[in-house]
């Protein structure tokens, strides 16, 4: 098969899905894959609607219930600490394996709502001493904020980033090439 054979192949390759094809670069005999913009722009509102969806659940329960701990042989163990734990299940295959499927979909949710409980409680747990009137307290609550608008300011950065257009037409003349 010839190399511009090869190339238009790649571009429909992935899973019969022709409308958001997996786009393949070379390199150096090494190939790269790119996620098209339209599924870019897809995961990052899952990422965000989840992380402030975390957030919002985890603010407004414990506002109701103030006292609600999870506690381990003694330990409080903070939604900072479950949060880490979701991040790396659900990062670790983000990270490693490429491609759109709904196991990916659900790694995403998984990371999204890990860094939603991490963010929550990561200015809580500096600028307090960490109990459970202290997160009731403007300090922990516009400090998730300002660090959630943060998080979501970078995902922003890095959508438009990705997605600009002279972006998107560099990849389609080195996939044409």
């Amino acid at each position: 098969m010839s190399d511009d054979a090869n190339k238009k192949e790649c571009l429909a390759c992935h899973r019969g899905t022709a409308e958001t094809p997996l786009i393949t670069l070379e390199y150096r005999n090494a190939q790269f894959y790119r996620t098209p913009p339209e599924i870019v722009r897809r995961n990052a509102f899952l990422l965000a609607a989840t992380v402030v969806a975390t957030f919002l659940v985890f603010r407004i329960t414990l506002y109701l219930s103030p006292n609600s701990d999870f506690n381990v042989g003694g330990y409080n163990i903070h939604h900072l600490f479950t949060g880490l734990l979701l991040i790396v299940v659900g990062g670790v295959p983000l990270a490693i394996f490429r491609g759109f499927t709904r196991r990916m979909d659900v790694a995403l949710v998984v990371f999204g709502v890990g860094l939603g409980m991490a963010l929550d409680e990561w200015v809580y747990l500096i600028a307090t001493d960490g109990s459970n009137t202290s997160y009731l307290l403007p300090v922990s609550f516009w400090g998730g904020v300002v660090v959630v608008s943060l998080a979501l300011t970078y995902l922003v950065v890095l959508v438009a980033y990705r997605t600009r257009k002279s972006n998107a037409g560099r990849v389609a003349a080195e996939v044409d090439g």
